[in-house]
């Protein structure tokens, strides 16, 4: 059963969520697009600007021009807007990838797109990847900052901040990144999976979409789930690991330790891998004009059902039929993703009844990362 604790936390969590998407907004236009009643609103934001996390603007929103992305109707008499915090940074974000690291500080009224200040690439090693974030964190602020969050690939143990295992970047596991950070800076360390962050910061920028199962294309496939407006996790720190479900007929080694997993098929390499197996392409862009001008090659087509069926399976588990996709199928013509979206609808229970929506999204991920600081930092539960 929910406390009202819990019910305070979940509110204050889709006020942020709402002032993330909208950057600006009333105490009624809180009430409209978040759902919540008028008089909970006035507390909540009441709460939030105790804290410093809102702040409200002199100027009366009555006049100004719209930064709504859609019309919430007549607002009554003017009143001031409000606004996430951007005066200060109150985070550090970390997001560690298998290719590259970037960092970031972060206000509370981060920016939908990504937006990193300062990156290198991911060495091999734990030891020279610590040097070179030592070498950049003289040029980060030191005061008010909150937590240090960073996204991780793999399977994350998010509590206790590490990462248990890594096929794509082998160092990380185990290693004790906290005591790294602690070297550096006083503020806590938070631990997020990569798709996660991913799905939160797709649910706080499109948060009408209350259920979905986000699809990450890149070094590897991963996934993520919100299923009525929160992030779905299991008992176990594993989940959406589509990447690693093995396929028929497909005898590729995969980093897990396994070998058929469809990862190996439809992520950047394994669809590089196949174009040049077929003699179609060597390079990224030479792929992409491949299928402007010709379509979808059939080994693709197979790879792609690979695919649908994993992701299909997924949904019928959960009961979700909305799909969102990001990562490099984004980067590919069209015709891809609607060859996916069409495959994945015909392995799909519910598209037997009802419709099953699938899209290309960017990838919202610092959103996400602030969303996870904030929660675990700044929301009230007492």
């Amino acid at each position: 059963m929910a406390t009202s604790a819990h019910l305070r936390k979940l509110n204050q969590k889709r006020i942020i969520e709402s002032m993330l998407r909208y950057r600006r907004a009333s105490r009624v236009e809180l009430s409209k697009v978040s759902g919540i009643s008028q008089p909970t609103v006035t507390r909540i934001v009441d709460q939030l600007l105790a804290a410093g996390i809102l702040v409200e603007s002199h100027t009366s929103l009555t006049g100004m021009e719209s930064t709504w992305s859609q019309p919430v109707g007549a607002l009554g008499r003017p009143s001031k807007p409000l606004e996430l915090d951007s005066s200060q940074a109150r985070f550090i974000a970390i997001q560690i990838g298998v290719h590259q690291t970037r960092i970031t500080p972060a206000p509370l009224a981060v920016s939908a797109q990504d937006q990193w200040t300062h990156s290198f690439d991911t060495p091999g090693s734990l030891g020279e990847w610590e040097q070179r974030l030592q070498g950049i964190w003289s040029k980060l602020p030191a005061r008010g900052i909150s937590a240090v969050v960073a996204s991780l690939p793999g399977v994350v143990d998010e509590l206790a901040g590490r990462v248990l295992f890594s096929p794509n970047l082998k160092w990380s596991q185990g290693a004790d990144l906290a005591a790294i950070i602690r070297k550096l800076s006083p503020a806590p360390l938070i631990c997020i999976q990569e798709i996660r962050a991913l799905a939160l910061g797709q649910a706080a920028v499109e948060p009408e979409s209350s259920d979905f199962l986000l699809v990450d294309f890149g070094t590897g496939v991963g996934a993520a789930a919100v299923t009525q407006g929160s992030l779905y996790s299991g008992p176990l720190p594993l989940s959406g690991e589509l990447g690693h479900t093995p396929v028929p007929n497909n005898a590729r080694p995969c980093g897990c330790g396994s070998t058929g997993c469809v990862e190996t098929l439809v992520s950047r390499k394994g669809l590089l891998q196949s174009a040049a197996e077929h003699h179609d392409a060597s390079t990224w862009a030479e792929l992409v004009t491949l299928i402007e001008q010709r379509g979808l090659p059939d080994w693709m087509k197979r790879s792609l059902d690979a695919a649908a069926i994993s992701i299909a399976s997924a949904l019928n588990m959960l009961g979700i039929r909305q799909v969102i996709l990001t990562g490099c199928i984004s980067e590919l013509p069209n015709v891809a993703a609607d060859y996916l979206a069409t495959a994945m609808r015909a392995d799909t229970l519910w598209a037997r009844f009802g419709e099953v929506g699938c899209k290309v999204a960017p990838r919202h991920r610092l959103v996400g990362m602030v969303i996870r600081a904030i929660e675990r930092t700044l929301l009230t539960a007492e």
